[in-house]
């Protein structure tokens, strides 16, 4: 029999308790049965808040639920594998955050243990549903730009400036922090979508904040993440990318992207403004605005608004057993490879 709905279950209070649930809440083929956290207190207010029935604070408790059918995990990349290793042993589609664990190895793993299945591996890669990026796949697959000649890719953001900021996981590579994890993979996985394979990469990776202090011990501690990406991609075909990601860029001047080709050219200008020009000269304003920037949770962000686009599309997949045409796990591991090897590169 057909499901009407989606049970889902959220593991995370961080970036799960401000988007992956409302986003599931707002879904209305879906239903946020559970909600599991290690921060009691936390789990138990958001479970207040968004009226959520069971509340855990163990994992494996938490898939002894039956009824769950998909879970969305909201975790940092150091606890990604063991968490998404034990839903698919547990029989549950998984939409896991990105970057997709801390290496190939691990991502590769779960790639080919979900593939023995029926089950649905997501990746939270949202920015394939945003408006504008949607359109530049259509364009690029319409051949209008002619043989694409070079890319030129940034995106910048002042988050690593602001006053105060403490050492956490993100400070620590080893734990999957960094720019290129958090923002560089979202780059990455757009670039592969819209290009194909990415072959080799080279660049550099730079920290400016040497070390931070850390409440839990009370003590400065070095951060060994990256808080700035300058590199270079080299596709199939002889094409070339060059990419900027920043989290010390005064300006939030977010995303900059440039694609040129023999017949025309594409630019995003910020995260909607998107222009064609043609060779003959003729530009083309191809803006699309977000229609859900104004509900309250989006709060005007097109990152929020694509997410709930994405699983509002895997929910639809998960009840109708059909595709999903976002990224998937071999999507993530392509990803996680192309990270790893520019990490090895700067080793």
């Amino acid at each position: 029999m057909k499901k009407k709905s989606v049970n889902v279950g959220i593991v995370g209070t961080g970036f799960g308790g401000f988007t992956h649930i409302p986003a599931f809440k707002m879904c209305p083929n879906a239903k946020v049965l559970a909600i599991c956290g290690r921060d009691k207190d936390k789990t138990d207010s958001l479970a207040r808040k968004y009226d959520i029935k069971n509340t855990y604070y163990d994992f494996v408790s938490m898939l002894e639920l039956n009824e769950l059918d998909l879970i969305s995990i909201a975790l940092p990349p150091f606890l990604q594998y063991e968490h998404v290793n034990l839903a698919i042993d547990a029989g549950k589609h998984v939409l896991c955050e990105k970057p997709f664990t801390l290496n190939s190895l691990e991502a590769e793993k779960l790639t080919k243990k979900i593939n023995k299945t029926n089950l649905k591996g997501a990746i939270g890669y949202q920015m394939r549903f945003q408006p504008a990026r949607k359109i530049i796949k259509n364009i690029l697959e319409g051949g209008d730009l002619g043989q694409i000649v070079n890319i030129n890719l940034s995106y910048a953001y002042s988050s690593r400036l602001e006053k105060n900021i403490e050492w956490d996981w993100w400070s620590e590579k080893n734990m999957g922090g960094g720019v290129l994890n958090a923002m560089g993979s979202h780059q990455i996985d757009l670039l592969q979508w819209w290009f194909g394979d990415i072959i080799d990469s080279s660049g550099d990776l730079i920290t400016l904040n040497k070390a931070l202090f850390d409440d839990k011990t009370k003590i400065d501690k070095q951060v060994t993440s990256d808080e700035l990406v300058i590199g270079k991609f080299e596709l199939q075909n002889n094409l070339y990318a060059s990419i900027v990601i920043s989290s010390v860029a005064i300006g939030w001047k977010t995303s900059n992207i440039e694609i040129y080709g023999t017949n025309g050219a594409l630019f995003l200008d910020g995260e909607e403004k998107l222009s064609m020009i043609r060779k003959t000269t003729a530009k083309h304003d191809l803006t699309k605005k977000e229609e859900l920037l104004s509900i309250p949770w989006v709060s005007g962000s097109i990152w929020q608004a694509a997410f709930y686009r994405q699983i509002d599309e895997l929910v639809d997949s998960i009840i109708n057993d059909s595709n999903y045409c976002g990224a998937l796990f071999e999507d993530g591991l392509k990803t996680r490879k192309v990270i790893d090897q520019f990490l090895m590169e700067k080793s």
